[in-house]
């Protein structure tokens, strides 16, 4: 999830993820500083979302791959 999408940002998404009861993980991804991504986090966790991990743009591929080993 980026945290800044066209039509949807990523806070909107998660607010609806969360009213559907989304059960998965999420990995938030933006190129804006560390305190939206900890803002996100926050809000993500105030609506019970699995935060597999919060990463900075440029994403390395290690970090993504970490992140989504999670939910096996």
């Amino acid at each position: 999830c980026d945290l800044n999408m066209p039509g949807n940002d990523g806070f909107q998404l998660m607010q609806q993820l969360a009213n559907r009861g989304y059960a998965g993980g999420v990995v938030l991804v933006s190129g804006m500083d560390e305190r939206v991504l900890r803002s996100a986090a926050l809000m993500a966790r105030f609506h019970r979302l699995k935060i597999l991990a919060t990463l900075t743009k440029p994403i390395q591929a290690d970090a993504l791959r970490a992140a989504v080993r999670q939910l096996v």
